[in-house]
């Protein structure tokens, strides 16, 4: 028997558009086309009730658990909203905005800041450069990496950004492996 999946409940406009997200060093832009559904509005999406277009997909998706016992996909009972305020709440991040248009439905998720300088070099849980090298230490991209928690990519924005502006020094050339950062 050949399952087809319904459309019914979405416009065509928004068929094969993708969700898209944009980082930025502030913060994070979900835009999804569409707008919001059924009853929801800006000022009813904290309230935990759950409003799917596809409640097929939905239930199946809150019956498949993720590999290692990292709980469930979804669980379609509307604690994601919720969650995402109290989570921002406990970590002293500005909450979510919600943007609901028409067409398109947009949450704006505040990154991290921390106190300590103007240093392009932040790391989530607060450490500035000076704690993060210690005295006349040389670290690695992977080594900045560990001790921030912060991806790659940051890292490697970052670090080139205190090259360039002096605040950190190179110890081998761009291309070299051995390449390590020290304290400038």
């Amino acid at each position: 028997m050949r399952t087809r999946w319904s459309t019914e409940t979405t416009a065509p406009r928004y068929d094969g558009q993708a969700v898209s997200i944009d980082i930025f060093d502030d913060r994070l832009e979900i835009l999804n086309p569409g707008g919001l559904y059924g009853t929801k509005t800006r000022e009813n999406l904290a309230d935990g009730a759950s409003c799917c277009r596809n409640a097929t997909l939905m239930k199946l998706m809150s019956l498949v658990p993720l590999p290692a016992g990292a709980g469930l996909p979804a669980e379609g009972n509307g604690s994601g909203v919720p969650m995402m305020i109290r989570e921002c709440e406990q970590r002293g991040i500005r909450a979510p905005e919600f943007r609901p248009a028409l067409d398109s439905f947009k949450v704006v998720l505040a990154r991290p800041t921390y106190e300590g300088g103007d240093s392009k070099l932040r790391a989530y849980d607060g450490k500035d450069p000076a704690s993060v090298f210690g005295p006349d230490e040389e670290l690695s991209s992977k080594e900045i990496q560990e001790r921030t928690g912060l991806s790659i990519g940051q890292v490697r924005y970052r670090v080139r950004t205190m090259v360039e502006s002096g605040e950190l020094a190179a110890t081998a050339a761009t291309t070299s492996r051995d390449r390590r950062y020290r304290l400038a």
